[in-house]
């Protein structure tokens, strides 16, 4: 018996399995995943998972499903310019909304400034301002409007009748001659805001939230929510694409105003929410936390646009890291250099998905 067969027959008889390549023993496998409680970006948890919790922005994968897939075809077929009573018309409008809180504002239209109609004032660093600047956005069509603002969390936008709505239609879609009937896309970030617990996935609060939820239950709850309310305000919507929290590590110790960890979980109640309608429309039923999220009834269909958490400057798989410049002194909202980052990125998104270059794109 040769010396390689002999190998591989002991190996055999006697349970142990050793890779032998041309003689020789195989590399050594790659290290074992990092300890579950070790965040890693959504994205890249191909082999590990946060507390038992599994990653990756869709089940099992970083692609949506086929059945969300085709549904998300469809939907973007579906956008139109409409006119201001929401009818078909060629001069019409196909209105992209943001809808979130200060961040949101910032990367969208104009970080800084919460008084006014916002998007009438885009920064050239913003989403709308290099939306507005660059050729391929089919400016025809196509209009912004800015209706996230500073101090807006999720529980200001679970309900249609909330503020932030009136404000809206008022300052942002009314005074650029748009109306809610025109509202066809949104661009979506949720948080709470000063959550009392650094682990929101393990920690359940006092207060301020629903009673027996954690903080990212709750945050999945109030998401929930919200894309119900959008139905009702925006009946023409046809989608809603969810971005989660940038990275706040960067805050001194001492601060308690947004902790990493919360942001860095705040993506999995982003990623449930998607789940669950994925989950609901694939007959699973309705989901105890988020509810009913059935399109095109009772929500929107949703997805993401971008996952906004990475840590610090270490470059997740896509390039994304953040360093300290990116953001203004409390190292939570971002300065110029976080929302040219992000403006950038939304807008390559909006130009090359399949879900939004049908409408988006000249």
């Amino acid at each position: 018996m040769g010396k390689i067969a002999g190998l591989i027959f002991t190996a055999v008889a006697t349970g142990i399995v050793v890779a032998v390549v041309k003689g020789k023993k195989a590399p050594p496998p790659p290290p074992p995943p990092p300890p579950s409680d070790t965040p890693v970006p959504l994205m890249d948890m191909i082999d590990s998972t946060y507390f038992g919790f599994p990653g990756l922005l869709y089940p099992g994968s970083n692609l949506a499903p086929e059945g969300h897939d085709l549904a998300g075809l469809d939907f973007a077929s579906q956008v139109q310019p409409l006119s201001a009573t929401g009818i078909f018309s060629p001069a019409g409008k196909i209105v992209l909304m943001s809808v979130g809180y200060s961040n949101t504002q910032g990367y969208f239209a104009n970080y800084g400034s919460d008084s006014g109609p916002k998007a009438a004032f885009p920064t050239p660093e913003s989403f709308i301002g290099q939306a507005n600047a660059h050729p391929s956005v089919n400016h025809l069509e196509v209009a912004f409007a800015c209706g996230a603002g500073g101090g807006k969390d999720s529980y200001e936008w679970d309900q249609p009748t909330d503020p932030p709505y009136g404000f809206a239609e008022d300052n942002e879609l009314g005074k650029l001659g748009l109306t809610e009937a025109q509202v066809q896309a949104i661009w979506l970030q949720g948080v709470i805001a000063s959550p009392e617990a650094g682990h929101g996935l393990l920690t359940i609060p006092q207060s301020l939230i629903t009673p027996g939820l954690t903080y990212v239950q709750a945050l999945t709850a109030a998401l929930g929510d919200t894309l119900r309310a959008i139905r009702v305000r925006y009946p023409n919507c046809q989608q809603v694409f969810l971005s989660s929290v940038n990275y706040t590590g960067y805050q001194p110790g001492t601060s308690t105003l947004q902790p990493d960890l919360y942001a860095y979980e705040c993506s999995f109640a982003h990623k449930w929410v998607i789940e669950a309608q994925i989950n609901q429309m694939a007959g699973k039923g309705i989901d105890p936390v988020a509810g009913d999220l059935s399109y095109p009834a009772a929500a929107p269909w949703t997805a993401w646009a971008l996952d906004l958490w990475a840590n610090d400057g270490i470059a997740r798989s896509d390039g994304l890291f953040w360093l300290p410049g990116d953001f203004v002194g409390d190292f939570i909202h971002p300065g110029p250099l976080g929302v040219e980052k992000v403006g950038g990125r939304l807008l390559d998104f909006f130009l090359t998905s399949p879900y939004t270059s049908p409408w988006f794109k000249v």
